[in-house]
C-alpha cells in the first residue's frame, strides 16, 4: 500500500465520528438485490443480536424509521446473501448494496455515507478488509518460498500487529472500538497483539459484554499458552464411561487434543489427515478427541459415521473450550509427555513437522 495513502487512511480512521447521546429520529431505506425471495418478508436491524427494528419488504424496498436514545451499530439481514452493517443515527440513511470480493459466490454487503458516523464506519471497514488481503497475500508469498508455518506466522504477526495499531488509532473507547473487536484481522491476530491492544481500552468500551467475553477468553489462553501446564478435561466415551485427558498424561507419550463437533465441515475434513497421523507416530502419540459445541446424541452417531478409532470424550457442555478460551472448532493442542502444553491451534502439517523432530522413545 501506497505510504501516503497509508498516512491519509490513519488520519481518517483516527478521527472519531460524533456519536448521538440523546434521542433521535432515523430513517434508513434500501432496495434489496435478490427482490423476488426478498419480496414480503420481515427483515430486522439487530444490535448484538437484539431486534432493534423490523419491516416488511414491499416491492423490493425496505424501510427502517424511529427513534433511538443512542447511536448503535447494527446489522441489516434482508436475504440469506445480502445484509447491511450501520451506525443507527440521526437523519436519513439510503443503503447502497456493493458485492463483496471475499466470497467466491455473490455476497452483497450493504452500507451508506449519508452520515458523517457511517462514512467513518466504512473507512474502518475497508480498511480491515484491506489489512486481511493483505496478510493473506503475504502468507501466500511466504509459503512460496518455503517458509516453515512458525516462520510464516511469526512475520504476519508482526505486520499484523502494525496495522491494528493504526485501525484502533482513536477508537479504544466507542462504537467503533466495539465493531473493530469482531472484525476478521483481530480474529487473526496472536495472543500478544490482542492483550497490548486491550490494555488501552477505555472504561465505557472495558465494561461492554462482548468485550467483557472477548478479554475473559484472552485471559484464559495466556493462562493456558505454551509451557503452561495442561487443565484436565472429563466426560464420558461413547460407552458412556468416564473418561478424562488426564488418563493419558504421564504415560511417555505425546497426547493431541482434537476439539470438534459434527455440524462443523473442517472438522470432518480433517479426519482422514488425522487418522494418517495416529498411524504414523503410534510409537510416541494419542490423540484425544473431544467433541464439544454439539448435541450429545450426535456423539456415538458422529463417531460410526466417520470410523474414528481414537479414544473421544463428549463435552456437550462445552467445558473444554471455555476452560481453554476457545471460540471456534477444530481446535488442536499438543501437550507434551510431562503435562506442558507444547503447541495451541496448530494445523495438521505442522503437527507432523513437530514429530518428525521428536526421537523415538
Amino acid at each position: 500500500m501506497n505510504r501516503f495513502l497509508l498516512q491519509a487512511i490513519a488520519v481518517t480512521l483516527s478521527a472519531s465520528a460524533t456519536i448521538n447521546c440523546n434521542a433521535f429520529h432515523y430513517r434508513i431505506s434500501g432496495t434489496a438485490i435478490d427482490k423476488e425471495y426478498a419480496e414480503g418478508k420481515t427483515i430486522y436491524m439487530r444490535h448484538d443480536k437484539q431486534i432493534i427494528d423490523s419491516t416488511v419488504v414491499k416491492d423490493g424496498k425496505y424501510i427502517f424509521e424511529g427513534n433511538l436514545d443512542k447511536s448503535k451499530i447494527a446489522r441489516i439481514d434482508i436475504t440469506g446473501r445480502e445484509f447491511a452493517l450501520i451506525l443507527i443515527e440521526n437523519g436519513n440513511m439510503e443503503i447502497t448494496m456493493t458485492r463483496s470480493p471475499k466470497y467466491s459466490q455473490p455476497v452483497y454487503i450493504g452500507h451508506t455515507s449519508s452520515t458523517p458516523g457511517n462514512i467513518t464506519l466504512n473507512n474502518i471497514r475497508h480498511y480491515a478488509d484491506s489489512i486481511s488481503a493483505k496478510i493473506q497475500k503475504e502468507t501466500a508469498r511466504l509459503k512460496e518460498q518455503g517458509l516453515s508455518g512458525n516462520e510464516i506466522d511469526n512475520h504476519t504477526d508482526s505486520l499484523l500487529h502494525g496495522e491494528l495499531l493504526k485501525l484502533w488509532d482513536g477508537h479504544y473507547d466507542d462504537l467503533f472500538g466495539q465493531y473493530i473487536l469482531h472484525c476478521e484481522p483481530m480474529f487473526w491476530a496472536d495472543d500478544n497483539t490482542k492483550s497490548s491492544i486491550v490494555r488501552q481500552f477505555g472504561p465505557w468500551l472495558s465494561e461492554q459484554p462482548d468485550t467483557k467475553k472477548f478479554i475473559s477468553e484472552l485471559e484464559t489462553r495466556l493462562k493456558t499458552s505454551e509451557g503452561k501446564p495442561f487443565i484436565n478435561i472429563t466426560g464420558t466415551d461413547i460407552t458412556g464411561s468416564k473418561l478424562s485427558v488426564s488418563d493419558f498424561i504421564g504415560k511417555g507419550r505425546w497426547i493431541l487434543v482434537d476439539m470438534w463437533a459434527s455440524w462443523c465441515g473442517p472438522c470432518i475434513g480433517s479426519i482422514p489427515r488425522l487418522r494418517e497421523i495416529a498411524e504414523k507416530y503410534s510409537d510416541r502419540l494419542d490423540i484425544v478427541g473431544i467433541f464439544t459445541w454439539d448435541k450429545s446424541e450426535n456423539f456415538a452417531t458422529a463417531i460410526k459415521k466417520h470410523n474414528i478409532t481414537w479414544p473421544q470424550i463428549c463435552d456437550g457442555n462445552k467445558t473444554a473450550m471455555t476452560a481453554y478460551g476457545v471460540n471456534y472448532v477444530p481446535y488442536t493442542i499438543l501437550i507434551s509427555p510431562d503435562g506442558t502444553i507444547h503447541s495451541r491451534s496448530i494445523n495438521l502439517d505442522e503437527l507432523d513437522n513437530i514429530m518428525q523432530n521428536i526421537p523415538n522413545p
